[in-house]
C-alpha cells in the first residue's frame, strides 16, 4: 500500500515537474534564440524598412496628386501614413543599440549578450507591427497609380543666364534674403532689359537646388494683372486642378494647397502695382505687421518681387530691396564678343564696336539684340548702326530708355525683309504666350507670306520666320511648344513702332481712348486689337477704310455689336472675336467681300449661318465655341483651306455633304469635338460621313475621333494623302489634350477585325506615334498587322489586349529601324516581345523601354537583339510576375559569351528601374562558370558582359 501511494506521488511530481520545466525551457530557448538571430533580424528589419519608405513615398504622391485635384483621401490612409511614418522614425533610432551589440564585453573578449538580447526583443516588436502595415498599403484603398507633378524649377543651367562678375553680390545678397528668418518680402528692381527676370530664375534654380523650399514657382505678372491667369500659371507649374469658376474660389483651392508645404518661394515676375497676394492664394502673413497662428508660424512662405519701379515694391511691402545694376564696360564688351565673335576686334571694327557697347548703356537686353543684329555684318552696317543709336527716334516711351528702344529698333529695321518685320509686328499685337496658329491663320488671312500655295508651306514658313525672330532675341520660347513669348521691352518698342507703322490702335485692359471717337484718326487704322478692353459700346459704324485686321474680346462678353458696324471697313482681311457671345453675327458682315480669316473662339455663337455668305474665305476657325450644329450654308465655303472646330464639346451635328463642298478644304481638326459619324453614303446620311473625305482632294492635315471602327468606310485613298494627323478610333480614349510626341499619330482600339479597312492599314505604314488596345484577332502586332514592320513608327504604346503573343514574331526582314520608346501594359499572354536575329537597323534607336504587368513574359529581348541596343537610356520593367531576366540567355548569345567573344554594352543607360518582380535572378545569364541561375547568390549582371558607363539610378526591388 505504501509503494503505491509513493509511485502516485513521484507520477505527481513528474507531472509537476514537466508543467514547470517545459515553459521555463521555451522562454530559456526563446531568449536564446533572440540573441543568435540578432543579426538576421536586424538585416530582416531593415529589408522591411527600405520597403516601408518606398510604400510611404507612393502615399505621400498619391496624397499629393490627390491633393493637386482638389481632393482628399480617406481617414485611413491618413492614419497608415501617420502610423508608418512613427514607424519608420522608431527604427532609424534603433541604429544605435545596433553598435552597441557589435560591441564586445570581458575586454572585448566577449559578445554582449544583454545588448543583442535587447534589440532583438525590440526588432520583433517593429517586425511584428510593420507586416500589418505593408499587408494594408497593397490594398485595394491604395492606388498604384498616380499623376505624377511637373518639374516646378529645373536645377539645370537657366539658359540665356550670364554670370557676370558684378552680378554675383547681387545673386548671393537674395539668397542671403532667403535664408534670413527676418525676410520674408524681398524686392528685385532695376531698369527694364537689366535682367531681373533672369536674375530671379536663376534664384529660383539655386534655390531649388539646395533644397531650401519645398515648392518654388514663379509666374509673371505683367502691367495689367489677370488674377485668374496668374493663378493658373502658379497652378500649372504646381501640378495642381483649380476647379474654381471664380477668382476666390480658385484662390481658397491654391492657398489649400500651398499650405500643406512647410517652406514655400513664390515668384511674381514684372509687379507694376500692389498686388493683394491673399486674392491671389498665396498663404502669405505678414509676421511684421500682426501675430501669426500657430499654423502660419509653422509655415514659410516668402515672396520674391521684380519690378520696373521701386515705388510698386514699397506699395507690396517688400522688407528688402535689391537693385540690379546695368553691366560694367568690360562686362558688356565680352557679352558683345560672345555673341558675334573675335572678328570685332579688327581694327575696322574695333572703335565702332566699342561706341555701340557704350550705347548699350550696360543692359544685356540692349547689348544682345544689337549684337545678334550685326553679327557677321560688314563694317559699313556697323557704322550705319552706331549713327541711329546716337539718334534714336524717340526720346522716351513708357520708361524705356532712348538708348534701349533705339537698340531694339535697330533690331528690327535689319530684320531681313517686310515679311520678316510684319510677323514681328503681328507677334506683338497677339501679345505674350501666343499661339504660333494664330500667327499662322492672321498671316494667311493679311496675304503676309510671299511665294507659298498651300497652308503647310505658310506653316512651314511661320516656323521659319519664328526662328527668325528668336534668334535675333526679338521673340523668346513660350511656356510650351506652339506657343512664342516676347519680353516687355521688347514688347514695348514693338508696339510703337507698329504705331507708326501700321497705324497700329491696340488696347489691353484699358478704357477706349479718344481715338476711338476721332474719325480722322480712324481712318488710318490699320490694325486694331481691343484685347479684354473695357469697351461698354461700339460705334453703330465703324469708319476705317483702310482696315485689314480686327481683333475685339471685350470684358463684356454679351455686348452687342451694331449690325452696321462693319459697313465702312470693307477692306478687312482678318476678323477675331474671342469669348463673345452671339446669337448671330452682325448683318453687316456679308459686306467683307474680302475677308479670309475668320475667329469665332471661346464664346457662343448660335446661328453661324451668315458664315455661308463670306466666300473668300480661307480660314475658318470656331474652336472652344458652343455651337451646335455646322448648317448646310458653311458648305458655300469653297475657298476654305482650314477648318477648326475644336473643343467644340456641343457640336453634334454636321450637315451630310458640307464637308464634301469645301473641295480646296486642307486643314481639317475636330480635337475634343465632334464624333457622330454618319455609316451610311448619300441618300442614308443623317450627319456627317468620313466618306466624304473623299472629295477632299487637298486634305493634308486631319484631327478626328471616330468612336467605331465600322465608321470608317472601304475607300483605298481616304487618309493616302495625310501629311499630319491625330486620328482616335475606339471610344475608350475620351477626352483627350494636345501635348504629343510627333506629328502623325494614331490610336486605335480594336474590339472586332479591321480586314475590311484598307484606310487604316495606310496610316499603319506611315504613323509616328502609335497606341493599341484590345486588339481582338490578333496574336502578333508585326506582321499581322502591319506587314512592312512599321518603317516610320517611333512611338508605340501597347495595353489591354490580352490575345497579343507576340510584338514581333518573325525575324524576317528589317523592323522598327526609328522606334525611339516601346510602352508595353497589360498585355496577359504576352510570351516574348521578339524572335531572334534582325535584318538591318532593328530597334536600333530605341531609347525607351517600359513593360508592365505582363504576366506570361520571362525576358524582353534574346542577345542578339539586346546588344543592338546602343541608344537606350531608360529600362522600366514593373510588375511581371514571371520575369526573371532582362535578356534572354539565347543559345548563340551564351556560346559568345562564354568565348569572351562578346559583350553587352549600355553606354547611354542612365535608368534601370526593375520592381515587383518576385522571380527575377540577372540582367543576362553570362559565363556558366560564374552565374549559376539555381544559386540565391547569383549577381544581378556580370561585368564581363554588362558595361555601364552613365549609369545614374538603378532600382531592383523584387517583391
Amino acid at each position: 500500500m505504501a509503494d503505491i501511494g509513493i509511485e502516485v506521488v513521484k507520477a505527481a511530481v513528474g507531472k509537476l515537474t514537466e508543467k514547470l520545466v517545459d515553459p521555463l525551457s521555451k522562454l530559456i530557448w526563446i531568449q536564446i534564440t533572440r540573441v543568435l538571430k540578432w543579426k538576421s533580424n536586424v538585416k530582416n528589419l531593415k529589408r522591411k524598412a527600405e520597403k516601408l519608405t518606398e510604400e510611404i513615398e507612393r502615399v505621400l504622391q498619391f496624397t499629393d496628386a490627390a491633393h493637386r485635384k482638389g481632393e482628399e483621401v480617406t481617414l485611413n490612409v491618413k492614419n497608415w501614413l501617420t502610423k508608418a511614418e512613427n514607424y519608420k522614425r522608431e527604427i532609424e533610432e534603433l541604429e544605435g543599440d545596433e553598435d552597441k551589440a557589435k560591441k564586445k564585453c570581458f575586454a572585448g573578449l566577449c559578445p554582449n549578450p544583454k545588448a543583442r538580447y535587447q534589440i532583438s526583443k525590440k526588432v520583433e516588436k517593429y517586425l511584428e507591427a510593420v507586416a500589418p502595415l505593408l499587408e494594408e498599403a497593397s490594398g485595394p484603398k491604395f492606388p498604384d497609380s498616380y499623376r505624377p507633378p511637373p518639374e516646378e524649377i529645373s536645377t539645370a543651367a537657366v539658359e540665356g543666364f550670364e554670370q557676370f562678375d558684378s552680378r554675383i553680390p547681387t545673386l548671393n545678397r537674395v539668397m542671403e534674403a532667403l535664408r534670413s528668418a527676418s525676410v520674408d518680402k524681398i524686392g528685385i528692381h532695376g531698369l527694364p532689359g537689366v535682367g531681373k527676370t533672369m536674375l530671379a530664375k536663376e534664384v529660383a534654380r539655386q534655390a531649388k537646388k539646395v533644397q531650401l523650399f519645398d515648392v518654388v514657382v514663379m509666374a509673371p505678372v505683367k502691367k495689367n494683372p489677370d488674377l485668374k491667369k496668374i493663378q493658373g500659371d502658379l497652378a500649372d507649374k504646381l501640378g495642381l486642378q483649380l476647379n474654381g469658376e471664380t477668382e476666390f474660389g480658385r484662390a481658397n483651392q491654391l492657398k489649400a494647397y500651398l499650405k500643406r508645404k512647410k517652406k514655400i518661394l513664390v515668384i511674381l515676375d514684372d509687379i507694376w502695382a500692389r498686388l493683394d497676394l491673399g486674392e491671389l492664394g498665396i498663404p502669405f502673413e505678414d509676421k511684421k505687421n500682426e501675430a501669426s497662428s500657430t499654423e502660419e508660424e509653422q509655415l514659410q512662405c516668402k515672396i520674391l518681387l521684380t519690378s520696373r519701379d521701386l515705388n510698386a515694391l514699397e506699395d507690396m511691402g517688400t522688407h528688402e530691396y535689391i537693385q540690379v545694376g546695368t553691366l560694367q564696360d568690360a562686362e558688356a564688351w565680352t557679352l558683345l564678343k560672345k555673341i558675334v565673335g573675335d572678328e570685332v576686334e579688327n581694327s575696322e571694327l574695333l572703335l565702332t564696336a566699342r561706341e555701340i557697347v557704350e550705347k548699350c548703356a550696360g543692359l544685356p537686353l540692349a547689348v544682345e539684340t544689337v549684337g545678334k543684329a550685326l553679327k557677321g555684318k560688314d563694317s559699313h552696317v556697323w557704322r550705319d548702326a552706331l549713327l541711329q543709336l546716337k539718334r534714336p527716334s524717340e526720346e522716351n516711351f513708357t520708361g524705356i530708355p532712348a538708348n534701349v528702344y533705339s537698340a531694339i529698333e535697330l533690331s528690327y529695321n535689319h530684320l531681313e525683309g517686310k515679311e520678316l518685320q510684319q510677323t514681328f509686328l503681328l507677334c506683338c499685337l497677339l501679345g505674350h504666350n501666343s499661339s504660333i496658329g494664330d500667327l499662322l491663320t492672321y498671316g494667311i488671312g493679311l496675304d503676309l507670306f510671299r511665294n507659298v500655295k498651300t497652308t503647310e508651306e505658310a506653316r512651314d514658313r511661320v516656323l521659319t520666320l519664328v526662328s527668325k525672330l528668336k534668334s535675333s532675341s526679338l521673340l523668346l520660347d513660350g511656356r510650351h511648344n506652339g506657343l512664342f513669348d516676347m519680353h516687355d521691352i521688347v514688347h514695348d518698342v514693338a508696339i510703337l513702332i507698329a504705331l507708326m507703322s501700321q497705324h497700329l490702335l491696340s488696347i489691353a485692359e484699358d478704357n477706349i481712348p479718344k481715338e476711338w471717337s476721332d474719325r480722322e484718326a480712324l481712318e488710318n487704322f490699320k490694325w486694331i486689337s481691343l484685347q479684354n478692353a473695357n469697351v461698354s459700346e461700339l460705334p453703330d459704324e465703324l469708319e476705317c477704310p483702310q482696315l485689314t485686321l480686327f481683333y475685339l474680346e471685350s470684358k463684356d462678353p454679351s455686348m452687342k455689336i451694331p449690325e452696321n458696324f462693319f459697313r465702312g471697313t470693307q477692306k478687312l482681311r482678318v476678323l477675331d472675336f474671342t469669348n463673345m457671345c452671339f446669337s448671330s453675327l452682325p448683318s453687316s458682315i456679308c459686306l467683307l467681300k474680302n475677308l479670309h480669316t475668320l475667329h469665332v473662339n471661346g464664346g457662343v455663337l448660335e446661328d453661324m449661318a451668315i458664315i455661308g455668305k463670306l466666300t473668300s474665305l480661307e480660314v475658318l476657325n470656331l474652336a472652344q465655341s458652343d455651337i451646335v450644329e455646322v448648317p448646310t450654308e458653311i458648305g458655300q465655303l469653297t475657298q476654305l483651306k482650314l477648318l477648326d472646330l475644336s473643343d467644340c464639346t456641343k457640336l453634334k451635328m454636321i450637315q451630310p455633304h458640307v464637308l464634301a463642298s469645301l473641295s480646296k478644304l486642307e486643314e481639317l481638326y475636330l480635337r475634343n469635338s465632334f464624333d457622330q459619324w454618319d455609316a451610311g453614303e448619300g441618300g442614308n446620311q443623317r450627319n456627317a460621313s468620313l466618306a466624304e473625305l473623299k472629295y477632299l482632294h487637298n486634305l493634308a492635315a486631319l484631327d478626328v475621333h471616330v468612336c467605331d471602327v465600322q465608321q470608317i468606310p472601304k475607300v483605298d485613298l481616304l487618309f493616302q494623302r495625310l501629311k499630319r494627323y491625330k486620328i482616335f478610333i475606339g471610344d475608350v480614349w475620351g477626352r483627350r489634350g494636345s501635348s504629343f510626341k510627333s506629328s502623325n499619330l494614331l490610336k486605335l482600339e480594336l474590339n472586332t477585325s479591321i480586314s475590311c479597312s484598307h484606310s487604316i492599314f495606310v496610316l499603319l505604314k506611315k504613323t509616328e506615334e502609335l497606341h493599341l488596345e484590345v486588339l481582338k484577332g490578333f496574336k502578333n502586332v508585326v506582321y499581322e498587322l502591319e506587314d512592312a514592320g512599321f518603317q516610320e513608327l517611333k512611338y508605340l504604346h501597347v495595353k489591354n489586349a490580352p490575345e497579343v503573343e507576340h510584338i514581333v514574331n518573325s525575324s524576317v526582314g528589317s523592323v522598327f529601324p526609328l522606334l525611339e520608346e516601346l510602352f508595353l501594359q497589360n498585355l496577359d499572354n504576352l510570351v516574348k516581345i521578339c524572335p531572334g536575329r534582325f535584318r538591318g537597323r532593328s530597334f536600333s534607336r530605341l531609347s525607351i523601354i517600359t513593360v508592365k504587368s505582363c504576366d506570361q513574359l520571362k525576358n524582353l529581348f534574346p542577345f542578339s537583339v539586346a546588344r543592338q541596343l546602343h541608344k537606350v537610356r531608360e529600362i522600366r520593367v514593373m510588375e511581371c510576375s514571371n520575369m526573371t531576366e532582362i535578356v534572354d540567355e539565347e543559345l548563340q548569345g551564351v556560346m559568345e559569351i562564354a568565348e569572351g567573344s562578346e559583350t553587352f554594352e549600355l553606354g547611354q543607360l542612365r535608368s534601370l528601374q526593375l520592381q515587383y518582380l518576385p522571380k527575377f535572378i540577372r540582367l543576362c545569364h553570362g559565363n556558366e562558370e560564374t552565374n549559376d541561375p539555381s544559386s540565391n547568390s547569383a549577381p544581378l549582371f556580370d561585368e564581363k558582359v554588362f558595361k555601364f558607363s552613365c549609369i545614374q539610378y538603378i532600382g531592383v526591388h523584387k517583391n
